[in-house]
């Protein structure tokens, strides 16, 4: 099985004297438990903040699994991934889609056994319900606003779906097609992207 490492630290640039964060601490571990398992991991690190959507090394590592070039995902904390609830579910969700198993070695998480995959289920819950708060709190909003005479529609937006399709068949990823679409001065959510190329592909 083909393994990728991947690991992050917020300092954008290798400090000589190691007072700032130094990857080489999470990738030092990661390396031995992939050498007690027989494994010979490709390595991605990325210098940035977490709460970054654009990470370079993080896209390519994901590119290698839509590939299906890649089976496993090792990463020191789910916290490398993504800052937030909801950035961390974007990504494990998609390596589920795509089958790759998803390895936390300081959390001890494993979505190849049956208690990965259970504790993978209850952080889908925990972001459902964060999701839910939100939508409440901009439910409430909206209706305080229209309560003072205030207009909240947006314009409804027309979506060529055939250039979605063409886009992500060149291995662009949902995040990246947002960004694309949002040059041409279209807003769209990379979660309303991957729904309407699920449906297209139904």
């Amino acid at each position: 099985m083909r393994v990728a490492l991947y690991a992050r630290v917020s300092d954008p640039e290798p400090d000589p004297d190691k007072s700032r964060q130094d990857p080489e601490n999470q990738l030092r571990e990661l390396r031995e438990y992939c050498s007690t398992r027989g494994w010979k991991p490709a390595e991605f690190v990325d210098r940035m903040q977490g709460d970054r959507d654009n990470r370079p090394q993080l896209n390519e590592l994901l590119k290698l699994c839509r590939r299906r070039r890649c089976g496993a995902v090792v990463v020191w904390k789910f916290d490398r991934l993504g800052r937030s609830l909801r950035q961390l579910i974007t990504v494990l969700d998609e390596l589920r889609a795509l089958d790759v198993q998803l390895i936390s070695y300081r959390e001890s998480i494993d979505t190849g056994t049956p208690h990965g995959r259970a504790m993978f289920g209850m952080i889908g819950i925990f972001a459902e319900y964060e999701h839910t708060l939100f939508s409440e709190r901009t439910r409430a909003g909206l209706n305080r606003a229209r309560a003072q005479g205030k207009i909240c529609h947006r314009p409804r937006l027309v979506v060529d779906i055939d250039e979605l399709g063409r886009l992500a068949g060149e291995g662009k990823s949902p995040r990246e097609i947002a960004r694309l679409l949002e040059q041409r001065g279209l807003k769209l959510s990379h979660h309303t992207i991957r729904r309407r190329l699920g449906d297209r592909a139904a």
